[in-house]
C-alpha cells in the first residue's frame, strides 16, 4: 500500500492497476489501516482506483476496518471505485453503510 499523509488526512491506495483485495493480502491490509488510525490519524481515505476485485476475506477485512475507525471515533472514506467493484458493494448492501466518493477530491472535501 501507498500511503500520502496530510495534516487532516491520510490517503491509503494500492500501488498496482488491477490490484484484489482478497484473502492472500487482506490481513496487512486491516493491520496497516488499523495501525494508523490507532497512532495519529482520525481519517483515512481509502482509493480504490487501482482493485479490480474484492473477495468475500476483502469485504470482511473492510467491514472490521469500518468497525475499528468507528470504535477509535475515526473515519473511513472509500472513493475511486471500478464499477464491477461498486457492483459487489451494492449487492452486499455496503454502500448503505460506508462513506463513499466518486473522485479523491470529493472524499477530501468530506474532511
Amino acid at each position: 500500500m501507498i500511503f500520502k499523509e496530510s495534516t487532516d488526512y491520510v490517503v491509503a491506495s494500492f500501488p498496482n492497476e488491477n490490484s484484489k483485495l482478497t484473502v492472500v493480502i487482506a490481513p496487512d491490509f486491516k493491520k496497516s489501516l488499523c495501525e494508523l488510525m490507532d497512532t495519529s490519524q482520525r481519517t483515512i481515505i481509502l482509493d480504490l482506483s487501482n482493485i479490480s476485485f474484492i473477495d468475500s476475506a476483502g469485504f470482511g477485512t473492510l467491514v472490521a476496518v469500518f468497525t475499528h475507525a468507528k470504535n477509535q471515533q475515526a473515519n473511513l472514506k472509500l472513493c475511486n471505485i471500478k464499477p464491477m467493484v461498486m457492483s459487489l458493494i451494492k449487492i452486499t448492501k455496503l454502500d448503505q453503510v460506508l462513506e463513499i466518493y466518486g473522485s479523491l477530491e470529493e472524499a477530501v472535501k468530506s474532511v
